[in-house]
């Protein structure tokens, strides 16, 4: 499994390589690229969409609700 950071710089390099084929008209090598970056797009997604959640959890790890009146 990638981390994030490997996975965006996976991202950078398919995008590049996505525009070097369709500036060379190669548009089938430059969709395959772009399938492959929004595949590394969704997993770097749900990634920080974790990290997030670890986070929050972190700061407030009895679940108590920081926000509202007090009852």
């Amino acid at each position: 499994m990638l981390t994030f950071t490997e996975h965006m710089k996976r991202i950078i390099y398919l995008a590049e390589q996505s525009l070097i084929h369709a500036n060379a008209e190669k548009f089938m090598p430059a969709t395959d690229f772009l399938i492959k970056l929004s595949i590394h797009t969704n997993e770097a997604m749900q990634q920080l969409d974790e990290m997030s959640l670890i986070k929050q959890q972190s700061s407030n790890p009895a679940g108590e609700d920081s926000g509202g009146p007090q009852k």
